[in-house]
């Protein structure tokens, strides 16, 4: 019986950059929809926001990579 080794999902640097500015244009837009007022306040809430995704998505990341996994790639534990 042959059994199938699955591809591990490969997110490249450009995709990962890209999926960040599609974020914060989202964030963005939703900002600018409920108030559309102050442009600076809409920046400055946009700016906020975006680092706070950012920082909990790098944490989850983080403490699946060190912590569960131990520091090894999926490659490694194969």
């Amino acid at each position: 019986m042959i059994t199938k080794v699955k591809k591990p999902f490969n997110l490249t640097w450009w995709k990962a950059a890209l999926l960040y500015v599609a974020l914060n244009f989202i964030v963005a837009l939703i900002i600018f929809m409920i108030n559309g007022d102050s442009v600076f306040y809409n920046l400055a809430t946009t700016i906020i926001i975006s680092w706070i995704l950012t920082l909990v998505s790098y944490y989850f990341w983080a403490i699946y990579f060190f912590n569960v996994n131990l520091g090894k790639s999926d490659e490694e534990w194969q």
